[in-house]
């Protein structure tokens, strides 16, 4: 398995990757279909490359059989009173879960985004 930050060259697959998610999965945001209701591939092509590639966010995926299979990202505080701080979204497939992914994410985020944001990490879990 390949980590590394995502390259503007790999939207449409990660596109393919948030769209599977959506349908297989009852924690990420959005429900099945429902993402193309409020975005499309050219907006979250704008998205990644002002606000990961020239701004404050950052996104890692993880790739295994030449393709995309889980990703993180960290979407930092936009105000001086959160800037500190980062929203993080773990997402894998369910075909890849119990490998490792998500933990690896996480054991590498301070690496991954250093000089980026990242200076310690610290978790808290909610669930409902």
């Amino acid at each position: 398995m390949i980590y590394k930050k995502i390259e503007i060259e790999e939207m449409e697959h990660f596109w393919s990757l948030l769209n599977a998610l959506d349908a297989e999965t009852n924690f990420m945001m959005y429900e099945p279909n429902e993402r193309k209701q409020h975005m499309d591939i050219q907006e979250l092509e704008t998205d990644i490359y002002h606000n990961v590639i020239h701004g404050n966010d950052f996104l890692a995926n993880c790739k295994a059989d030449n393709k995309i299979v889980g990703y993180l990202r960290a979407e930092r505080g936009e105000f001086h009173r959160n800037f500190h701080t980062a929203y993080i979204v773990v997402g894998v497939l369910k075909e890849y879960q119990g490998k490792g992914i998500g933990t690896t994410f996480f054991e590498n985020l301070a690496k991954m985004g250093e000089g980026k944001f990242c200076h310690s990490a610290g978790a808290y879990c909610g669930m409902s």
